[in-house]
């Protein structure tokens, strides 16, 4: 299986819950699966995984860049793919538009990961809702996110 995992920062790039659970869950998989990770570190550091590179932008552009970037890889890479994981956390709701967009043009499924991190009410609720109704799977990562 082909599997591409969104994940902005990743550790050692980036140290945090988040960044530390998928570096982990990255390295495991590579032994199973064929994984591609869109990611800002600059360094490739899970040798077996292939990463893609994506320039955050500065300021209110990082709003709608990170998202966009994320869209165009997909759509790039769709063919060469089964699956998209995603961490989800506290973040833009913009950066969760992509993701049941692609799912409903092209068919490429994506699972969400829940880690938490202040979780909070959806504002605006629409994005996020067109989110989980269009998942499929959900994971939590520990019992009490379950």
């Amino acid at each position: 299986m082909n599997i591409l995992f969104i994940s902005h920062g990743l550790y050692p790039c980036k140290i945090g819950g988040v960044e530390i659970f998928n570096y982990y869950l990255i390295k495991a998989l590579t032994k199973f699966h064929k994984i591609s990770v869109i990611t800002s570190c600059k360094k490739d550091i899970i040798s077996k995984a292939t990463f893609i590179r994506m320039k955050p932008r500065k300021l209110i552009l990082r709003r709608a860049s990170i998202p966009l970037q994320d869209f165009i890889s997909i759509i790039k890479l769709r063919k060469k793919i089964d699956l998209v994981h995603l961490s989800y956390t506290r973040t833009n709701w913009l950066q969760w538009i992509p993701y049941p967009v692609i799912k409903k043009i092209f068919n490429v499924p994506y699972i969400i990961s829940i880690h938490g991190g202040s979780m909070h009410k959806w504002k605006p609720r629409f994005p996020h809702e067109l989110l989980f109704k269009n998942v499929s799977a959900i994971i939590g990562v520990s019992k009490n996110l379950k």
